[in-house]
């Protein structure tokens, strides 16, 4: 069980670089809302972006059916 929000967006250096990178900015709507990385969307790259980012997440579903939805932001 969730002990806070911290558990939630926990959050590592890595994903942090990848989330600030100057190629990913323009992929988030809001700055300030960082994906978790444990349930992150992982794209595949293509050969001009090496990058996966995408600000997205997997969501289960009904009776806990894994990947279900996946969360993201509008633009």
């Amino acid at each position: 069980m969730l002990q806070s929000n911290t558990d939630i967006y926990h959050l590592n250096p890595t994903n942090l670089l990848i989330f600030r990178d100057e190629k990913n900015l323009d992929k988030s709507r809001y700055r300030d809302v960082i994906p978790g990385e444990l349930t992150r969307v992982k794209l595949q790259p293509d050969i001009d972006d090496k990058h996966d980012f995408i600000n997205a997440n997997y969501v289960s579903g009904y009776r806990d059916q894994e990947k279900a939805y996946i969360f993201t932001q509008g633009k």
